[in-house]
């Protein structure tokens, strides 16, 4: 037999029951929780899963925002094809902003140009290649990134290719880095900060001495199938590196190599020092 709406309303509901409930609700907002909480720790993860350096927590727990980032790495590539921009450093302790701007104009470009990021031994080094790059103040870069800490000297390297720049920041002992880049506008930032690093013996092949110039850099370019890097001396020179070895013989096996080429008149040493050092 069916009940009335007013009956229903005047049914009485147990103390106990209404302890059931609320148990029952709070139960529902703890599982809420967790679920929120683990779906936010699984975004986490998959945005270090792109970063391919263990210390990515580093950058992203200090990350301003400026824009929209598209990713932190730590060696690699990345940036759109583009061509006729100017590029500006600014440099702090820990970061090192590399921002873009349109030809002629103050306004900075929505996107990177395609760029590459390397890391070198012997020294320690980040050597980074911006292309598409018309307007470039290599001074002001250099004022700019030894103003950190952690930058015991910065250069522009030469490069045979007027469309692009090559810097290069030789590290301190026991830096670690990382990179960011923004969209909206371009921007890419090196963030620097101690982390201990490995000091090991390094065997390499170099070329002779010089002064940096163009035929440095076409040596350089000669050499591109052997991914050549220029790196300074103790004494203020530069050479052609080619390869960073564990062992001497690998090295000596190169050199012999290299001396076979044609069309090539410099002699070749193989050279070895630690990581972090430079080639006496």
């Amino acid at each position: 037999m069916g009940i009335g709406k007013q009956e229903y309303d005047e049914i009485q509901i147990p103390e106990e029951l209404s302890g059931i409930l609320e148990k029952a609700e709070n139960r529902r907002n703890r599982y809420k929780a967790r679920f929120r909480l683990a779906a936010g720790v699984a975004a986490c993860a998959v945005l270090l899963v792109t970063a391919n350096t263990p210390s990515a927590y580093a950058a992203l727990s200090e990350i301003p925002v400026v824009g929209t980032v598209v990713k932190v790495f730590h060696i690699g590539t990345g940036g759109q094809r583009a061509d006729g921009l100017g590029l500006k450093a600014e440099g702090e302790e820990t970061v090192l902003k590399f921002s873009v701007t349109r030809s002629g104009e103050n306004e900075q470009a929505s996107s990177m140009p395609s760029y590459e990021i390397e890391r070198r031994l012997a020294p320690e080094r980040l050597v980074i290649t911006v292309n598409g790059i018309r307007d470039f103040d290599p001074q002001r870069f250099t004022e700019e990134a030894e103003q950190s800490p952690y930058v015991k000297r910065a250069y522009r390297e030469i490069y045979l290719d007027d469309s692009a720049v090559r810097v290069v920041l030789e590290l301190e002992r026991d830096t670690g880095y990382e990179a960011v880049e923004y969209k909206e506008p371009g921007l890419l930032e090196i963030r620097l900060f101690q982390e201990k690093q490995e000091e090991r013996e390094v065997w390499f092949v170099h070329s002779e001495k010089m002064e940096m110039s163009e035929e440095l850099a076409l040596l350089s370019e000669q050499l591109s199938e052997w991914k050549p890097s220029i790196a300074g001396t103790s004494d203020g020179y530069y050479v052609v590196s080619v390869g960073e070895f564990a062992a001497r013989e690998e090295a000596e096996q190169l050199k012999e190599e290299l001396e076979q080429l044609e069309g090539l008149d410099i002699g070749f040493s193989v050279g070895h020092c630690l990581s972090s050092e430079k080639l006496q």
